[in-house]
């Protein structure tokens, strides 16, 4: 009986164990990559948000004090995507601007999202 009772109990806190959460989104267009970031970003979403950035950017992502910041007080209005771009000599994208609003202003934050692996990532905002 004893070891029933253990073993009920290791598989109770078996499941206690968060395993690495899927993946919430994949753009498959430039539009909707942005528009995730913005949903992400309006809900201080930095999982997500990390997860939308290509992983060549992600330290750039990581070293980001600005974007913390930004998080507390910030939201976005709105967005638009302007012309293609070249990433690196390797990736194509489209440039962009996010509308950032605290309730007394709005300031435009550049945006470059690429094409690469089947989807849509952000490079670097």
């Amino acid at each position: 009986m004893k070891a029933l009772l253990s073993g009920v109990l290791l598989m109770m806190v078996g499941p206690c164990v968060a395993p690495t959460p899927p993946p919430r989104s994949h753009p498959l267009s430039p539009q909707a990559a942005v528009a995730a970031w913005s949903d992400a970003f309006n809900r201080d979403d930095m999982v997500q948000l990390r997860w939308l950035v290509h992983p060549d950017a992600r330290d750039d992502f990581d070293r980001s004090l600005a974007l913390k910041a930004e998080l507390e007080d910030w939201q976005v209005v709105r967005y638009g995507l302007g012309g293609p771009v070249k990433v690196d000599g390797r990736f194509d994208g489209r440039e962009g601007t996010v509308q950032l609003g605290d309730g007394r202003r709005v300031e435009g934050r550049p945006i470059v999202v690429i094409e690469a692996e089947g989807r849509w990532w952000v490079w670097r905002r």
